[in-house]
């Protein structure tokens, strides 16, 4: 009952911490990652293996399509195939300059970071370390897509402390001045 309460976002107020933390979604990574286990869904996917790129004729591939467009459909199909599973073969590498982010342009560095959301969706604790890299980058593009990132980690999630709020507000106080 209280993965539904959490669920339908309901305001439920309880005693037992267990449940408060249920019904507020805030265990929510633990039993999505518990899931993939279950599931046998441990290692991340490669999005060539969603494309079957090493199926087709690589010549007839690279002439239709441009390198934004094919650097776009990469990041969408690497977040939805990792969603929720906080690891993958793009995004979350160790080197930062060698990060996804920077082998796009403009737009595409916008997606790519926000991305990141989806990739560490509702893991609050890591999800926040993870994008923080590019919430002080000094591409406004990258900034907008960390700051996405954010809010789609906290997608669902009910906190006392609310530190989404709390970010978004300081970054707006900061253009304001």
């Amino acid at each position: 009952m209280a993965f539904m309460l959490g669920r339908q976002r309901n305001p439920f107020e309880t005693e037992d911490e267990e449940l408060s933390k249920i019904i507020s979604n805030e265990r929510l990574y633990e039993h999505f990652k518990q899931l993939g286990v279950d599931l046998g869904c441990k290692e991340p996917r490669h999005p060539d293996t969603i494309f079957r790129a090493h199926l087709e004729e690589r010549k007839v591939r690279d002439a239709d399509i441009d390198s934004a467009k094919k650097n776009l459909a990469m990041t969408y199909a690497n977040a939805f195939v990792n969603a929720g599973f906080g690891k993958d073969h793009l995004m979350l590498t160790e080197n930062e300059k060698e990060s996804w982010v920077y082998k796009n342009k403009e737009g595409g560095m916008t997606a790519a970071a926000a991305s990141l959301g989806m990739l560490l969706l509702w893991d609050t604790d890591q999800g926040l370390v993870d994008i923080d890299k590019y919430q002080e980058a000094t591409d406004d593009y990258i900034k907008a897509g960390a700051f996405m990132a954010i809010g789609i980690v906290f997608s669902g999630i009910k906190n006392e402390c609310d530190p989404v709020c709390a970010i978004l507000m300081e970054q707006l106080e900061k253009a304001q001045k």
